[in-house]
């Protein structure tokens, strides 16, 4: 039997069901840079504030695991920021996209992406990982709303109804930090246009961070 390749109508004229994109760490931190693990799994307090809002759990590859392997050592923005490493992200972004793209057809709304703050690839404000997944999301025609993130804390506890978690609107990411030295031209003129167009006074909370070496 053919699996049928229509929209699910169970979710005609009801609430759609709710997709949360969840960078990989926040449910298996195994995955980290070994002396920076805040659990010997899923990060918690996340995952339960997730379940507990509704919201159904997509989760993305890791993208340092995927490139140097879980013996790696600490890295920075300028240690990814490199043409190898963005190769490494289209090709695990080749799927992703795919499957997100088959969630929207069957009625899922996406509501968001749930980052892990002071990191070099998923950080929501400067990350080189949710940069490109963004942009890849873009050209795809899905939209993303709103970011949270795991807070950069000793235990990472995420409260719901804390402003530390919403990091707010993508689009008043800066995509680079601002001590980056490993910018190409055209990395370089686009933090300059958005520096210049950045939304002043966003609806939602922006909260920023310095990247961690993780």
């Amino acid at each position: 039997m053919t699996p049928s390749t229509e929209a699910n109508p169970a979710t005609s004229g009801e609430t759609p069901r709710r997709l949360l994109i969840v960078s990989h760490c926040v449910l298996n931190q195994n995955a980290v840079v070994q002396p920076l693990a805040r659990s010997a799994g899923v990060m918690r307090s996340a995952a339960e504030w997730a379940l507990d809002a509704g919201y159904e759990i997509f989760q993305l590859p890791c993208p340092e695991f995927r490139f140097a392997g879980p013996h790696r050592a600490g890295a920075s923005f300028d240690d990814y920021n490199t043409t190898a490493f963005h190769s490494s992200n289209a090709r695990l972004l080749d799927s992703v996209i795919r499957h997100l793209l088959r969630y929207r057809e069957a009625g899922y709304e996406i509501v968001g992406g749930l980052h892990v703050q002071g990191s070099p690839a998923c950080d929501p404000d400067t990350g080189n990982w949710v940069t490109d997944l963004l942009d890849a999301a873009a050209a795809a025609g899905i939209e993303i709303r709103q970011l949270w993130q795991l807070p950069q804390t000793a235990t990472g506890e995420f409260r719901s109804g804390d402003s530390q978690v919403s990091f707010g609107d993508p689009a008043t990411r800066r995509c680079y930090p601002d001590d980056a030295t490993s910018l190409t031209p055209a990395q370089a003129e686009r933090r300059a246009a958005l520096a210049a167009t950045r939304i002043i006074g966003p609806t939602l909370p922006v909260n920023r961070t310095g990247a961690r070496h993780a």
